[in-house]
């Protein structure tokens, strides 16, 4: 009798665990959760000119800072200045960052000075820290009064003492 009994002491006991299996979703509530946003990263564009070995358009981290941007690009070229460019900023959405040149840097004779009220919008847009939105503000402020002295950039939207800074040797009124 013993070599009958333990065939139906393992179906008992496999029926228990069965139903154990099958009984405890019962006994705690089943919710469904709310499915979790994506936490990737999100994207933007910024774009580099000048001195760098790769000029473009570059897709970064919306964390980025300029430093890895120029990563991107290949590295900085030898006669790169970054003068007043802070390599540890963080990039934003639409960003022009254009590193001049040591030659450009340097105070001209005045042959080679981007005239403030006469330069298109393209040429104020390859002054450093200047966009299509700052070069617009330029062209439209010009055309009510023009530009006197290079201090009168100051009243220009967009225009403040460190960008004025950047681009002083490189202009004229």
């Amino acid at each position: 009798m013993r070599k009958k009994g333990w065939p139906l002491i393992g179906a008992v006991a496999l029926m228990l665990v069965y139903l154990g299996l099958n009984l405890s979703p019962l006994s705690k509530p089943h919710t469904l959760d709310a499915p979790t946003p994506a936490s990737g990263p999100t994207f933007i564009f910024v774009e580099v000119r000048g001195a760098v070995v790769q000029p473009g358009v570059y897709k970064m981290a919306d964390t980025s800072r300029v430093f890895e941007l120029f990563q991107r690009a290949g590295g900085l070229l030898d006669e790169a200045f970054l003068g007043e460019i802070n390599q540890t900023q963080v990039i934003q959405d639409g960003q022009l960052i254009r590193v001049p040149t040591t030659a450009e840097s340097q105070p001209s004779n005045g042959s080679n000075l981007v005239s403030l009220n006469h330069a298109s919008q393209g040429e104020l847009e390859q002054l450093p820290g200047i966009g299509p939105a700052t070069a617009e503000a330029i062209i439209e402020a010009r055309q009510v009064t023009p530009f006197q002295t290079i201090e009168d950039l100051l009243n220009v939207p967009g225009i403040g003492p460190t960008t004025l800074t950047n681009i002083r040797a490189l202009i004229t009124p």
